[in-house]
Order: C-alpha cells, then structure tokens, then sequence
C-alpha cells in the first residue's frame, strides 16, 4: 500500500491579507458575522466539504480524520490558523470558524462557516446570491479545498467539552501526522 505524503504549504507566497480566500471574485473573510449571523440562518446551503468524494462516496485521505484535515487544509488557504480554533470550550467538542463572503464589489453578500467534531465536519456558504451563482461558489470552494488536498499547514486546535466534563478534543496537524479522531487522554 502506497504510503500517502503530505506537504506543508510554502509560507513565503503566502497571500499578503492572511485569513481570507478569494475565490472566482468573491473574499471569504475571517469577520465577526455579527447581526449578519440571524439574517442568512435560514438561507439554504450545501455542506462544500462533501462536494468531493470518489465512486463509493469517500474521500480520498487515506483514513485522516477529516475535520483535522478541514482545519489544515483551510489554515493553509487562508494563510493562518484562525485564532477562534486555537484553546476552546464548546459544547459537542467542536471547534468554529466563521466568517463574512464578499463579493467582486466588495459588498457583503453571507457568510460562510467550518466546523469539525471528533466524528464529523461541514463547512458552508449562505448568501443571497441567485441560486445559481450561488451553486457556482460552493463549486468553487470546494474546488480550492479539494484542488490539492495534500498542501496543509500545521495547526493545532484543542477543544475541551463542558457537556462531557471538559473532556479534551485535539484537531488539525504536526507536520507528519493528523491529530485526533477521539478524545485526547491526559
């Protein structure tokens, strides 16, 4: 069995506005979503992270958890670990990572989240743009996430679960392997 190589993402060409992405002219932006947050709540979406998967449904990591990878795989793209993922107390053992979507003009058009348990991730876009577009962007997205999917950064996220008695979670990865899968020991 081919042993699967992962590589860290060359920091010197890193975009210059570290923790946003563009994409097709549209900025997903680490942004306090604020009051937007209530507004999009019912607009529909996609889960981007599952737009790519081979014949029998799985996607290709070889056996990675793959919300450690989620966190890698986006640091990487944004240009840094979002701090919001770094020590966190969240219910379900969950890390966050949210954000605002521009488009061309600038403009505020929704937003977009990650999330990753111990046994599942999603990450979505909710905007008011035309259904259309707005399947084009989630293409996209998933697109750059799945484009080369082997470029990560180190990262490493620690969520502790007040709902399990601040049982530790750890995410993301070291360099050499991915954290994870199920509750961290101490």
């Amino acid at each position: 069995m081919a042993r699967e190589t992962h590589r860290l993402k060359d920091m010197t060409s890193a975009d210059p506005s570290p923790l946003s992405l563009n994409i097709d002219g549209f900025t997903l932006r680490i942004e306090d979503t604020g009051e937007l947050r209530e507004a999009v709540l019912d607009l529909p979406c996609e889960n981007v992270v599952m737009a790519f998967h081979d014949a029998a449904g799985r996607v290709p990591l070889g056996g990675a958890p793959l919300a450690s990878w989620l966190l890698a795989r986006l640091s990487a793209l944004l240009g840094a670990q979002p701090d919001s993922t770094r020590d966190v107390v969240a219910d379900g053992g969950c890390y966050n990572i949210e954000g605002v979507v521009h488009d061309p003009d600038g403009q505020v058009v929704g937003d977009w989240y990650a999330e990753g348990w111990d046994w599942h991730c999603q990450m979505h876009l909710r905007t008011w743009l035309e259904p259309a577009r707005q399947a084009a962007l989630e293409r996209s997205l998933a697109d750059h996430l799945w484009s080369d999917p082997s470029v990560l950064m180190i990262c490493r996220a620690h969520v502790r679960d007040p709902e399990r008695n601040m049982e530790p979670f750890e995410f993301g990865w070291n360099g050499a392997t991915f954290l994870g899968r199920a509750p961290v020991r101490g």
